[in-house]
Order: structure tokens, then C-alpha cells, then sequence
């Protein structure tokens, strides 16, 4: 019972000890800017589109070639890649060269690699904003979210 009294007696003094100390807290503040551009930088430039969401996402490509490159778009009925149906690419005249490819799987879905480069003929950019950009595209063909303020022109 002493043991018991002696225990109680303890915690409450420890803890009357700590009542006039304010709790400490880490508190990290996350803008939006901040939100936008983990979410850009988090998007896989290698991914599956199923067929009910396929015609939205082609849609989303072709207009991001006519609305935020030189509208020049090269489409290639290549296969120099097996698998590869369709190969869209922005001409020379932007600071990056961007490069869609979009090809039927097996189960019928469809993929689609998204990549991006600087334009070596022409000055400015950079290989991290180039794959910040690829990102960024094959977020806006997936889910429709294109971050303006992310993408290097």
C-alpha cells in the first residue's frame, strides 16, 4: 500500500511539475505553391490510362501540344520500338521538345511515356526543369491538373 502511495505521490508531483510549461509543437507550414509542386514532382511519367478515361487523356495531349508549344506537332505512326503505336513530339522551334508516346497494352488499356528535353538549339532551360515539365504533362494528360506556374517556357 506505501509502494502504491509512493507511485501516486510521484506521478503527481511530476506532473504538477510540467503544468505551467506550454506543450511544444512542430508545426511545418506547406503553401499551395509548395503542395503543387511536390504533386508535380511525385507524377509518374510512365503510366496506365484505362479505355473509359482514354479518350479524355488523348484529348489532353493534343491540347496541351496546340495551347503551350509552337503548335507544331509531328505525329509518327512509327514502330521502331515494338509496342509503340503513336509517337508525338513538339518541333524545334520551342525552348523544350516534349514526346508522347501512346501504345495499347495487352488488356486493352493504354500507355503513355512522357518525356521532355531542352531544345539545344536554343538558349535557356534546364535538365531538372525539363523533367519537372514531363511531370507536370503527364500529370495534366492523367488527372487534368497542368500547374502554369511550374511549367518552364
Amino acid at each position: 500500500m506505501k509502494k502504491h502511495l509512493l507511485a501516486l505521490v510521484l506521478i503527481v508531483a511530476a506532473g504538477c511539475s510540467s503544468m505551467g510549461k506550454k506543450p511544444q509543437y512542430e508545426l511545418e507550414v506547406v503553401t499551395v505553391e509548395e503542395q503543387a509542386a511536390q504533386a508535380v514532382n511525385e507524377s509518374p511519367t510512365d503510366f496506365i490510362v484505362q479505355v473509359p478515361d482514354e479518350t479524355i487523356a488523348w484529348e489532353r495531349s493534343q491540347l496541351f501540344f496546340s495551347t503551350y508549344t509552337s503548335g507544331a506537332v509531328q505525329q509518327e505512326f512509327d514502330y521502331p520500338r515494338p509496342g509503340v503505336a503513336l509517337v508525338t513530339k513538339s518541333r524545334e522551334k520551342d525552348k523544350y521538345i516534349y514526346e508522347i508516346e501512346h501504345s495499347a497494352t495487352k488488356d486493352g488499356a493504354y500507355r503513355y511515356v512522357v518525356s521532355c528535353s531542352r531544345n539545344t538549339s536554343k538558349h535557356g532551360g534546364s535538365d531538372y526543369a525539363a523533367q519537372r515539365n514531363a511531370r507536370n504533362v503527364a500529370r495534366f494528360i492523367r488527372d487534368g491538373n497542368l500547374e502554369l506556374s511550374l511549367l518552364d517556357r
